[in-house]
């Protein structure tokens, strides 16, 4: 695994391989209404003249990809002086910026351009990323840094970016016909100025889907960054709610009732830790107050932006992770209409005795079953319920774990096995 910084959770998107073919065009104009000025600066102030400026299409990455067409906006060149004129975006537009020079860089995520009027870039020291996989069944032709104009060739031996600008970005590999390309969720990175970083273990399957290994960040989910209809990560306990603020980037508490008594509070936490490897890790913790009425607690992500009924899992074999802590926690695949029968109690869970050292799961579907048993899987067959999974989510629950003591998940590598992106098609 690669290094983590706390420091960068950023969101990033995909862009395909043509991007660093598109010829550059001289935007011109002053500061009028259609035009936003700043300027580009590389590291010891100095002008950064000459410097390529990209403005990539946020949001509409992934139909690039599928459809062979450029996320690239926009394409111009900083002046001697640095300056630079960029066409102002329609304010509900998200946009990534590019810069480009001879041995600096900047890689600016989520942008409204209309902000960086007589802003500066500043460029720092440009970044060197190589990787391998962990099979060599798959044939890849070329790998991404999603969000980016950021390409280089794939092999059996691997890959290898150079001149990369320092930031968060989730890695994506491609392969198939130029016709037919299939797209793998390879993995993450966080690269800081000058650093050189590989990663010897990434996925290169396509029908192995990552959730998250939270190599670029700790907040948003990894497949947030490729699919914004997911929901990124949350936890919830009866008094309120956490959820990720991806334009401000931090944690946001978000109470259910300001006339909750406060003796009732389930305490719980979402943090950056130590991975399973030498990476990160996402840290859940949790106290279940008995003076609650329904104490619990839960993490997860929910896939409702995708598809109103859920997403298609019935084609998922196992589900993978690495976990350790204390407690038990449930993990659970909510189903739109077993949810729904059993008033949100019952779903396909699989429930793990955690220790404190790390385990290596792998979990079949047909290990999963209804808990609370509420209903019988005769009734509601997995076959049936997996083709609309609403979200997944990770529950200390109070019939399994003693009330009042803090627990504590750590997880890493989460893998939804037999499925691939589509199911994430909206």
């Amino acid at each position: 695994m690669t290094s983590f910084s706390r420091s960068i959770p950023v969101c990033v998107a995909v862009i395909i391989a043509s991007l660093l073919s598109c010829s550059v065009t001289q935007t011109t104009g002053g500061g009028g209404t259609e035009t936003v000025n700043t300027f580009a600066m590389l590291s010891n102030g100095s002008p950064a003249s000459g410097a390529v400026v990209r403005v990539i299409d946020a949001d509409g990455w992934v139909d690039s990809v599928r459809a062979g067409a450029s996320a690239v906006i926009e394409t111009t060149l900083a002046d001697k002086d640095g300056r630079i004129a960029l066409r102002k975006q329609d304010l509900d537009r998200n946009v990534n910026i590019q810069v480009d020079h001879a041995e600096q860089g900047l890689f600016s995520p989520y942008v409204n351009t209309a902000l960086l009027e007589n802003d500066t870039l500043r460029l720092e020291q440009y970044a060197s990323f190589s990787g391998t996989f962990d099979s060599s069944v798959t044939p890849l032709t070329f790998m991404l840094l999603a969000g980016s104009a950021y390409r280089a060739s794939a092999s059996n031996e691997g890959f290898i970016f150079n001149k990369i600008a320092p930031s968060a970005f989730a890695v994506i590999g491609v392969g198939g016909t130029s016709s037919s390309q299939r797209i793998v969720t390879s993995g993450a990175v966080t690269l800081s100025p000058g650093a050189i970083s590989a990663d010897t273990g990434l996925n290169a399957s396509f029908d192995r889907l990552l959730v998250d290994n939270f190599e670029s960040g700790v907040g948003p989910c990894f497949l947030e960054k490729l699919f914004p209809c997911v929901y990124g990560w949350y936890a919830v306990s009866e008094s309120g709610k956490l959820e990720w603020d991806k334009i401000n980037n931090y944690w946001k508490w978000l109470p259910f009732s300001t006339q909750a008594p406060l003796t009732c509070h389930s305490f719980i936490s979402m943090d950056p830790s130590s991975g399973s490897g030498q990476g990160s890790a996402l840290e859940f913790s949790a106290a279940l107050d008995s003076t609650c009425s329904i104490p619990y607690a839960t993490a997860g992500i929910a896939f409702r932006g995708c598809n109103a009924s859920g997403i298609d899992l019935s084609s998922m074999k196992s589900f993978s992770l690495h976990a350790r802590g204390n407690g038990v926690i449930w993990i659970r695949f909510e189903t739109l209409m077993l949810d729904s029968t059993t008033n949100h109690v019952s779903n396909y869970t699989f429930p793990v005795q955690l220790t404190g050292v790390w385990q290596s799961l792998t979990v079949p579907v047909d290990s999963m079953r209804i808990l609370p048993a509420v209903q019988s899987p005769g009734q509601h067959p997995w076959a049936q319920e997996s083709r609309s999974v609403i979200d997944i989510e990770f529950e200390f629950s109070k019939s399994t774990n003693p009330m009042n003591d803090t627990l504590h998940f750590f997880f890493d590598d989460f893998y939804l096995n037999g499925v691939g992106v589509d199911v994430l098609r909206p």
